[in-house]
């Protein structure tokens, strides 16, 4: 997956659904966390960093750099390498910077 200039972020999948192409729209629902703190594994960060933005790149690693990766939320705190991220914090969905 690539993430483009123009994606928009708005939380993330909370359950694994395969939705193919030929389905129509009322045959889905994901359910998505908006906003909340998530922890995600990674080498990126430490807890000098806390209150930074964070980003998802385009290989699902968090990225401290903004260029087309679509801003997911702040840093809470790191602990037994994950990063702790408040997603969204504003609720709001969020274009990529790039945009």
């Amino acid at each position: 997956t690539v993430v483009a200039s123009t994606d928009v972020f708005v939380g993330i999948a909370l359950e694994d659904v395969v939705v193919k192409t030929t389905d129509v729209e009322t045959s889905n629902v994901v359910t998505v966390l908006e906003t909340g703190l998530v922890g995600f594994r990674s080498a990126v960060y430490t807890n000098a960093d806390v209150g930074k933005t964070v980003y998802m790149s385009d290989s699902a690693t968090l990225s401290a750099t903004a260029g087309q990766n679509p801003q997911i939320g702040v840093l809470a705190f790191v602990e037994d390498g994950y990063a702790w991220v408040m997603i969204n914090p504003t609720g709001a969905p969020t274009i990529c910077a790039g945009a």
